[in-house]
């Protein structure tokens, strides 16, 4: 479940295949295994990075972060909270369609995505955060639904 990782949780396993690539190198293997080992282990590290900030791993968790909205959850005050009682309330699982997708310019502390998306036949706002404190960058964007509005 790869869109259900964190940031920290990527960069722990980028660490790891890191080190698995030095103990790798030092190792009494033969050089075969050594190369194809640390090839896997880079495409792995790269792969990371690309995947956590594409539109996919967005679109992914948005879909899996409306499909388990609950009551309780914390929202932006902008929230439209009848909004989220009738995404909640709808048939699951939802039928999600990602009309548009804007990002906002980076403030430096967090990235803003505007989504408009049809959730079984109704428009909904959507505001996507991505926290991004205290480093001003992430290998792995968590997105996280930061407001509902009624279109």
């Amino acid at each position: 479940m790869i869109y259900l990782m964190t940031d920290g949780v990527a960069s722990l396993i980028m660490l790891i295949l890191l080190i698995l690539i030095i103990v790798i190198l030092f190792t009494r293997k033969s050089i075969v295994t050594k190369l194809i080992i640390s090839l896997i282990a880079s495409f792995l590290i790269i792969s990371i990075p690309v995947i956590g900030h594409s539109d996919w791993n967005k679109k992914t968790r948005l879909i899996y972060d409306l499909n388990h909205l609950k009551t309780g959850d914390a929202f932006a005050p902008s929230t439209d909270f009848k909004a989220v009682k009738e995404i909640i309330n709808s048939k699951h699982p939802l039928q999600i369609s990602r009309l548009s997708s804007v990002k906002e310019p980076f403030d430096g502390g967090t990235l803003f995505s505007d989504e408009i998306v049809e959730i079984n036949g109704k428009r909904y706002n959507i505001v996507l955060a991505c926290y991004l404190t205290p480093l001003p960058f992430t290998p792995y964007e968590t997105w996280l639904i930061n407001s509902i509005t009624k279109n």
